[in-house]
């Protein structure tokens, strides 16, 4: 197993344990938000365990609601589960904590917390996701899209009004392109520019509009 897979495995696990938690997302993007600013100091690795007792046993204090403090103590259990042996490698700590933060925007919206339940946490026995969901989660976790953001993409079809790129040659997305669907009707097959103009609440693109 390669780094990147090894990696893979630890946020998927981290999401679901998330997801099964009941914890907000957006507090782990916090948290992954100053690992970021503070990945610098000595031993930044050491210091983000000791960063998140902290926050959690103060939690009441900084909190937006009464669940803040339950978020930061399950996140801050989960991360000892599963980071506490990158603890010298800030770079591996950012790379699990930036893919379990997509990943778990993907779970959430995606399983019910009886799926869930049902699955040991080894994604590789996850039987009730296809080889399709799986691929697009992993690309959701490893590409982090931006609002402005110019993508390569394939058209796929052109149905009446509607156009579907396959952003990457990975990603399929339809969009109503009323003004130019004719002209891009003769380009199916080929490679076009998009910009990205919307993002869904897990990173992943929610609308897109043809550029070249």
């Amino acid at each position: 197993m390669d780094l990147n897979e090894r990696y893979s495995k630890v946020a998927h696990a981290m999401a679901i344990e998330l997801v099964k938690s009941k914890t907000d997302p957006n507090e782990l993007g916090k948290i992954y938000s100053y690992l970021q600013s503070y990945k610098s100091r000595e031993e930044a690795g050491k210091k983000f365990f000791t960063y998140l007792v902290t926050l959690a046993k103060n939690g009441n204090k900084i909190g937006h609601s009464k669940s803040t403090v339950t978020y930061y103590e399950n996140i801050s259990s989960i991360c000892d589960q599963y980071l506490k042996d990158y603890r010298d490698n800030i770079s591996a700590i950012l790379e699990i904590l930036g893919w379990a933060k997509r990943l778990t925007y993907y779970y959430k919206n995606t399983f019910t917390l009886e799926d869930l339940d049902s699955e040991e946490l080894d994604t590789s026995s996850l039987s009730f996701q296809s080889e399709r969901q799986i691929e697009i989660a992993n690309i959701l976790a490893s590409e982090e899209f931006k609002i402005g953001q110019i993508v390569e993409a394939r058209i796929t079809n052109v149905r009446g009004n509607k156009v579907t790129y396959n952003i990457l040659d990975k990603l399929p997305n339809t969009q109503k392109e009323p003004k130019i669907s004719q002209i891009l009707e003769e380009k199916q097959g080929q490679m076009v520019k998009v910009e990205i103009i919307e993002l869904k609440e897990d990173g992943s693109i929610k609308k897109v509009k043809y550029i070249e």
